[in-house]
Formats: structure tokens, C-alpha cells, sequence
């Protein structure tokens, strides 16, 4: 039975990630820790263009090379293929695969075998026609295969994990527009002049986005 009180804590964790992006790796370290799993993962997967945006891994490294082969392999691999047709209802390939076909996949040769990873346990959420957020939690040949009851509670948790998405994606395109914003205005040099009816200079305010700086005095403008 899953623990309530280290259940809350870990929503928690999660919604801190939606919100500053280096804690998506405390929040993956405390899923794995939750389903008795020596790896997780979680990205976003644009199919249009066949590419990662968005993909952090707790328990294995990839290397750029071995990131870009299995960047690759995501698009012809029948699990993954599984998960666009059952959205957002968690599985493990089993359920589908016999084992001589999993072993048989390049995902599971190339990646899985090398990262120790024999088990997984998978749930993808559709965002659009186009693209697809994903978790997946991995368990080594030496543990026990994901049960039904891990399933039944990853299930129950998918809805904060695509709200936390969700967000995370559109802090995202606010920091991006804000960024944008910014150094755009910090290309021109701004200020404020505050005249009298005489024409007199008031106040002058001279200002970027970080600072600014207040300049009195009585010249005529």
C-alpha cells in the first residue's frame, strides 16, 4: 500500500516543479523512491518534428550521442506507439508484448539492457494532434515487474501531472516572452522628463530593467 502522507508531499513536489524547472529532478527522485523504481523519466515529445523538447531522466545518463539515437528510436518503437493510442491510462509492455518481443525491440537493446532497466511502466498524455507529454518509471531484473496496484495509483496521479505540465509549459512561454521583451528594450536607452509650464526641467528618470537612475535639475528644455 502506498504511503497518503508521502503521496501529499510528493503532489507538492511536483506543483514546486510546474513553477522553477530545477526541481523536476528532486520531484523524479522522490517518484522513483515512491514506486520502488531505479529510474524515471519525463518529457514532452513533439511529432510533428519527431524531437524531445522537454525530457529529464533520474537513475540513468545519456550521453548527447545515445540522447540523440534514442530521440530517434521513440518514433518506431510499438510501446511508445501503445501509449498515443491509450492515452493518459498507465501500462507496461507486457501487457501487450511477449517477452522475446520486448527483448527483441532496439529501444530495449540499445537503451534499457545498457541502463539496467528491465521493467518499465509508462503513461503518455496527449496535448494536441501533434504532441505528447510522457513519464516513465524503469525497475532493474532484479526487482519485481509494476503491478496492477502500481498502475491503479499511477492512474490516480496522471491528472496533477499533466496540470503541472500544463503550467510549467506556460510559465515557460511567459519567461520566454519576458526575455524577449526585455532585451529588446534594453537595446534602447529610455527615460522620462517631468517639465514645469515654464518648460523647466523637473525630474528625469533614465532606467533600464534592472536599474534606474534620478536626475534633478533646473535647465530649460
Amino acid at each position: 500500500m502506498f504511503d497518503y502522507k508521502v503521496i501529499l508531499n510528493l503532489l507538492g513536489d511536483l506543483y514546486d516543479a510546474s513553477t522553477d524547472v530545477e526541481k523536476w529532478q528532486p520531484f523524479l527522485e522522490k517518484l522513483a523512491a515512491v514506486f520502488d523504481a531505479k529510474a524515471s523519466q519525463i518529457g514532452h515529445h513533439n511529432l510533428k518534428y519527431e524531437k524531445l523538447t522537454f525530457n529529464l531522466m533520474h537513475g540513468i545518463e545519456f550521453d548527447p550521442v545515445k540522447a540523440k539515437r534514442y530521440e530517434e528510436l521513440l518514433s518506431g518503437d510499438p510501446q511508445v506507439s501503445y501509449g498515443y493510442e491509450n492515452p493518459e491510462k498507465p501500462y507496461t509492455p507486457r501487457m501487450f508484448m511477449s517477452e522475446d518481443q520486448i527483448h527483441q525491440t532496439p529501444m530495449y537493446e540499445e537503451m534499457m539492457v545498457p541502463s539496467g532497466i528491465e521493467y518499465t511502466m509508462c503513461v503518455t498524455m496527449l496535448d494536441g494532434p501533434e504532441s505528447a507529454s510522457f513519464l516513465i518509471l524503469g525497475r532493474s531484473i532484479d526487482q519485481e515487474p509494476f503491478s496492477r496496484e502500481d498502475r491503479d495509483f499511477l492512474s490516480e496521479l496522471v491528472p496533477h501531472i499533466r496540470r503541472a505540465l500544463r503550467l510549467h509549459k506556460n510559465f515557460s512561454v511567459l519567461d520566454f516572452h519576458r526575455a524577449v521583451t526585455f532585451g529588446t528594450l534594453d537595446q534602447f536607452a529610455m527615460g522620462i522628463f517631468i517639465i514645469d509650464q515654464n518648460r523647466k526641467l523637473i525630474l528625469f528618470l533614465e532606467f533600464d530593467r534592472c536599474n534606474f537612475w534620478l536626475l534633478c535639475g533646473s535647465s530649460n528644455i
